[in-house]
């Protein structure tokens, strides 16, 4: 997986925090886009294809939302995937 933050534990942590509420409406996984510092990918081409991966595990999920970070340290090559994906629309 791309992300730490959609981890069993994370998730679970924070499930705790919501009480009753449902999390998949509040809680946006952050995934990693860079492919030079930081934690890298080893390519643009690596890099893209995780970012998919992500996408689609957190729409799996259910969870509304998601972000980045290190956006000003990824692969010009993620600009057209992320300009592609259809806008967000807000389940809360």
């Amino acid at each position: 997986m791309q992300s730490y933050v959609m981890t069993s534990k994370s998730v679970d942590d924070y499930k705790i925090a919501e009480g009753e509420r449902n999390i998949g409406n509040r809680y946006r996984p952050t995934g990693n886009v860079t492919i030079t510092s930081d934690i890298p990918f080893s390519s643009a081409h690596a890099c893209l294809a995780a970012t998919r991966n992500f996408i689609t595990a957190v729409e799996h999920r259910g969870y509304g939302g998601y972000s980045f970070w290190c956006m000003d340290e990824a692969p010009q090559e993620l600009w057209p995937l992320l300009e592609d994906l259809p806008p967000a629309v807000s389940r809360a």
